[in-house]
């Protein structure tokens, strides 16, 4: 659309040039008439012979012949505006007869709003002869609006006084309007955000015509048009070349018209993305004569695409992690249940042999082995924020000073070591043992990155987000944070490494030198957390790792350290239990495990079997004081059964286990505390302390 205005604006001006013309050539035919007038009008500029009336008639007969010929239109008129003559033009351009208007005052036929004005005219005209040229809108008889262009003469007498006036005035509403529309034009032009140029083909595109909103730019048209600017001083370095070889290129295909975008800088220093749309103009010959087209300032629209772009990438790396965790999870679920049983029955044989038995180390080195496992299925269920955790009140600068000197032993004696933290640092709620967890592995990649030594600065500190930044950086949340930013001087990352640097088993280190779940730990504990992770790095020049934890509500109380407890016996009971778990082998175990404990044992493989089993017995029998039950099983899961359970026997109390579930973990992962859980693996010894807690609770 802007182009085609751009063409008619250009076709606009041309038509009024010619309009122009035409009415130079109208004054100069209206001078000459008047001359002719002067001529033949007996006694006045030429007098008619006295005695002869013939030459008189002949007089006004060419006088009559040449003003009714005329396509223009003729009047006379005295200086109080009354008409004493007009011409056949006259009548027709105004639909009037000559009776209709000799001896009336043409101002009857002038705009209102041009009255006041033509009239003062006339007035000063009227005190010395002479030529004047006006225009002023008019009306004709059906209500018409026109603009005349008028020569007016004054015609004195003997003693130079003005008596009456010649007129001579020809329509020109076309170029009026054409005026109109050229003035409407620019002014769509000059407030579009739209820049209209041509530029010449030569070296450095010179400007040959700039639209005035080029000021968007901090650019006058003044400045590009006087050639010291050429437009290709606006072209961003970086895209110069590919603009260059782009116009070459278009113009040696005989394209008329291309499109595309690039950066300009303007004066201000701002980049600015364009979208150029240009004709090619060729001459006679088919050489390149010029370019012209418009320019749009797109930078809104290719930020919010770089925006959305950033916005697509990461929710692909969300799902794709989500996609991993899940399957971490459910590894980790199975896995827990065969690590359950490996482990039970470790602890079964320890209990069973000799304290000097060649078989014990054995055993141990297999309990040392087992606990590695459970710790990196520990691990696999952090990233997938599906491990169950029991947060607590921390205090962060007493937790990183606590664990400073642990810290130091790790990153090793050519690591200088700093902790900064304020004072009045807020409190988090979190797992304690996530909370170190995290700690210890960016303080471990720290290490990494500096094999040869360097500084490592732990810095504390508290943050507030309000909404109108969070909008602006994709990670950020609105709230109040506790700052956790660990920076290494060590040898930094390239953008690849970070785009998947929290992809679980992804490891720059080489083969068998890590397990690739440090950071992928990191962030799922991040994440389950309620906080987000920032990453800043470059290679050469370190790593800065900021760790953000939202700050705990003000009515959670600070929790006072607990009393070490004395070293209990061995738990054992005698209570009822009824054992519901899917899988074989630890529902075998743990069969096993109960009756050593001292425990009457119900056995069941699934919900529906425990149901059966309790509708068999006797309603003396019925007695169950403790139901064992995994979460996870097939047909019906642990909380349905208990829910049925509880509505035969009220006072039953219910402790679960699983290696991880949904359903016994609340918001963020945290265990309702209502809930009794035992997470898979456990030892003997700490199933043994469940169970007794859970009985004895009042």
């Amino acid at each position: 659309m802007l182009k085609t205005r751009h063409r008619r604006l250009s076709s606009w001006q041309l038509q009024a040039k010619r309009q122009r013309h035409k009415l130079l050539q109208l004054n100069r035919r209206a001078a000459a008439l008047q001359s002719a007038l002067r001529q033949d009008q007996p006694g006045e500029d030429c007098p008619a012979p006295a005695s002869s009336q013939e030459a008189l008639r002949e007089g006004e007969a060419r006088y009559r012949a040449l003003v009714e010929s005329q396509i223009d239109i003729i009047s006379r008129y005295r200086p109080d505006t009354t008409l004493t003559f007009v011409n056949d033009a006259y009548c027709r351009f105004y639909g009037r007869t000559r009776e209709e208007l000799i001896g009336r005052s043409f101002l009857l036929w002038v705009a209102p709003e041009f009255r006041a004005g033509v009239l003062a005219e006339t007035r000063e005209s009227a005190k010395v002869a002479r030529t004047t040229i006006g225009e002023y809108l008019n009306y004709t008889q059906d209500g018409q609006p026109c603009w005349i262009h008028w020569v007016i003469r004054g015609i004195p007498d003997e003693q130079g006084r003005v008596i009456e006036f010649q007129a001579v005035g020809r329509d020109i509403t076309p170029i009026k309007n054409v005026e109109e529309a050229l003035r409407q034009a620019n002014l769509v032009v000059e407030n579009s955000p739209v820049v209209l140029f041509r530029w010449t083909a030569s070296d450095g595109w010179p400007v040959a015509y700039v639209s005035q909103n080029v000021v968007q730019f901090g650019y006058t048209p003044g400045e590009l048009l006087s050639g010291d600017t050429k437009y290709g001083d606006l072209v961003h370095p970086q895209d110069l070349q590919r603009f260059n070889e782009e116009v070459r290129q278009h113009s040696a295909s005989g394209i008329a018209r291309f499109q595309r975008e690039y950066r300009i800088i303007g004066k201000d220093g701002l980049v600015r993305w364009v979208d150029e749309r240009t004709a090619v103009e060729r001459d006679a010959r088919g050489h390149i004569a010029q370019y012209q087209g418009i320019v749009i300032d797109i930078t809104d629209r290719k930020n919010a695409e770089l925006q959305s772009k950033a916005l697509q990438d990461q929710l692909q790396h969300a799902m794709k992690m989500e996609a991993i965790g899940r399957l971490a999870g459910g590894v980790a679920h199975d896995f827990n249940n065969l690590l359950t049983a490996i482990t039970g029955n470790l602890e079964c044989m320890e209990m069973d042999l000799p304290v000097d038995s060649p078989v014990r180390p054995l055993l141990d080195e297999a309990s040392r082995a087992s606990q590695s496992a459970a710790s990196l299925v520990r691990q696999l269920l952090s990233f997938s924020r599906r491990q169950l955790v029991e947060p607590r009140i921390i205090d962060v600068r007493e937790a990183i000073t606590r664990l400073g000197t642990l810290l130091a032993r790790v990153i090793g004696d050519d690591i200088v070591l700093d902790c900064v933290s304020p004072g009045d640092l807020g409190l988090v709620k979190l797992d304690p043992s996530q909370f170190e967890q995290v700690l210890m592995n960016l303080v471990v990649n720290a290490r990494d990155a500096m094999p040869t030594g360097g500084r490592l600065l732990i810095e504390t500190s508290n943050v507030e987000f309000e909404r109108d930044a969070c909008s602006k950086a994709a990670p950020m949340k609105e709230g109040s944070f506790v700052l956790i930013r660990v920076t290494d001087t060590g040898c930094g990352m390239t953008e690849e490494v970070k785009e998947h640097l929290f992809e679980p088993f992804f490891t720059t280190k080489p083969l068998g030198g890590g397990t690739g779940l440090g950071l992928a730990t990191t962030f799922g504990i991040v994440q389950q957390a309620g906080g987000f992770i920032d990453v800043q790095s470059e290679p050469g020049r370190g790593t800065t790792f900021e760790i953000h934890f939202p700050c705990a509500p003000e009515s959670e109380p600070k929790p006072k350290p607990a009393a070490a407890s004395p070293r209990e016996p061995f738990p054992v009971g005698g209570e009822t239990i009824l054992l519901v778990e899917d899988d074989a082998s630890v529902r075998n175990l743990l069969n096993l495990l109960l009756k050593r404990l001292g425990y009457q044992v119900l056995v069941a493989s699934n919900g529906r079997d425990a149901l059966r089993l309790m509708d068999q017995r006797s309603a003396a029998d019925r007695a169950v004081d403790l139901l064992l039950t995994d979460v996870v099983m097939p047909g019906m899961n642990g909380r349905e059964l208990a829910e049925q359970l509880r509505s035969i026997r009220p006072t039953m109390r219910v402790l679960y286990s699983s290696g991880y579930t949904d359903d016994v973990i609340g918001h963020h992962g945290n265990v309702h505390e209502q809930l009794n859980f035992i997470s898979k693996p456990y030892s003997i010894t700490a199933l043994g302390r469940k169970l007794r807690q859970v009985l004895e609770e009042k």
